[in-house]
């Protein structure tokens, strides 16, 4: 079956259904439909992210007949376009919130609705609102990237004589699959391709290389900043990971040397071109580096 994306349309029904919801009334035609639910959930109803987590939330779609030619549009606190639309292909139908949805609502008490479209309602058919209460979540403090020769944070691209390596230590919950993706900030900006997406593949401390020729194109002084994120195992909805900052240490490239004076060890000058006996000289002159 071909699903197409929520149109305006049904945004607009979902939109309105929220709003009488939220108003204390009944969405539109919410007999025919009965309100979702929504799981893991505890003995009270209530949706825990810190003991149950926020990968496997689905909300539960339940109602008399559910043609498989039905397609079912969500909102979800307030989205409409996070979830893609699917087919009423099972009864019930279980649907996989985003785990940043999930994160988004913590600490709140959500609706969530749903609507049916058919042939004869090509906007579609809201159901009756399922408020559904949230607790809250505490992200998990996972691991910051590291730079193996940034020990103290300074990254000195002058002392370098190959690739620099960043490291990132094991982490609870990590998983076979997962991917993670490097945002690098800097002056100016490079582009690291080797961690987008860099695929779990074996359990542990994960390494990948930064490019000794990008590095070099760095302000002296300016901030490298590494920012990862995740993605759960199946999915490529990017969460937010961890973050670190390094200062870039660069001596400036040297691009002429001119000598102006050679003494012997009494202090006289010995002119250019000139020759001495003394073994012992002292050269003067100056350096050019560039700007």
């Amino acid at each position: 079956m071909d699903i197409k994306p929520i149109t305006p349309e049904q945004i607009a029904v979902l939109e309105a259904a929220a709003k009488q919801a939220e108003a204390g009334g009944m969405s539109v035609k919410a007999s025919i439909y009965p309100a979702p639910s929504v799981r893991p959930v505890n003995g009270f109803g209530v949706l825990q992210p810190d003991v149950t987590g926020v990968d496997n939330v689905q909300i539960v779609v339940d109602y008399t007949g559910m043609p498989n030619t039905d397609i079912l549009s969500f909102y979800w606190n307030g989205d409409t376009t996070s979830i893609a639309p699917v087919s009423a292909d099972a009864k019930p139908k279980l649907v996989s919130v985003p785990a940043a949805l999930v994160i988004a609502a913590a600490g709140k008490n959500i609706n969530v609705i749903y609507s049916v479209t058919d042939a004869a309602n090509p906007a579609g058919v809201p159901s009756d609102a399922h408020t559904q209460v949230v607790e809250r979540y505490t992200p998990p403090v996972y691991p910051k990237p590291k730079i193996t020769e940034a020990p103290n944070g300074e990254l000195d691209v002058s002392k370098l004589t190959g690739n620099a390596h960043v490291t990132l230590a094991a982490w609870t919950g990590q998983a076979i699959d997962q991917k993670l993706w490097l945002t690098v900030t800097s002056t100016p900006q490079i582009v690291i391709e080797n961690w987008n997406p860099l695929t779990i593949k074996n359990l542990g401390p994960q390494a990948r290389q930064l490019g000794l020729d990008k590095l070099k194109t760095l302000t002296d002084g300016s901030t490298l900043t590494l920012t990862l994120q995740y993605s759960p195992v199946g999915s490529n909805e990017k969460l937010p990971f961890s973050q670190e900052s390094f200062t870039i240490k660069k001596e400036p490239a040297v691009i002429g040397i001119a000598i102006t004076s050679v003494k012997d060890s009494k202090g006289a000058e010995i002119s250019n071109g000139g020759t001495t006996t003394d073994t012992s000289v002292t050269v003067a002159g100056t350096v050019t580096f560039a700007a």
